[in-house]
């Protein structure tokens, strides 16, 4: 009896960490993947699998999650998270293609790209406020003159 209590207990402590998948800046990952490339901010895998089998397991991943954004490109999908987690961006590649050969690369949320986002937003605002303002000087530099009233002759 304490034997099997014993193992019980053992089999219920490690299989959880049996069956917790893989993670990387709490991004979950597709089983299998060979890495090529590591960094702190950075993690490229290569599978055997298909793009949309890739994408289809990011889709089920983020399911419940309302902070995700998917992007299709010619080329790759992009997905981004606008939450607080710490990874930014997913993207996987090979798409379109026929080949089972599909590369997902994993990229953390950092300052440069936040403050990029902000810059251009600021610099757009400006630009659009220039073209109103050019506008509305010329407009009234045409109306100035049209509504002129006409000279009389003496």
């Amino acid at each position: 009896m304490i034997r099997i209590l014993l193992c019980m207990m053992t089999t219920s402590l490690l299989f959880p960490l049996a069956a917790r998948a893989e993670a990387f800046l709490e991004a979950p990952l597709i089983p299998g993947g060979k890495t090529t490339s590591q960094t702190e901010s950075r993690l490229e895998q290569s599978y055997e699998v298909s793009h949309d089998e890739a994408l289809k397991f990011y889709q089920d991943q983020f399911a419940k999650e309302k902070d995700i954004k998917y992007r299709d490109r010619s080329d790759h999908s992009f997905i981004e998270e606008y939450g607080t987690r710490p990874w930014h961006s997913i993207t996987i590649t090979n798409k379109g293609s026929a080949e089972k050969k599909t590369q997902v690369i994993i990229m953390r949320d950092n300052w440069t790209w936040i403050m990029g986002t902000l810059t251009l937003r600021f610099t757009g605002v400006f630009a659009v406020l220039l073209v109103l303002y050019l506008a509305m000087e010329v407009s009234g530099a045409i109306l100035a003159r049209v509504g002129r009233p006409a000279e009389t002759k003496d």
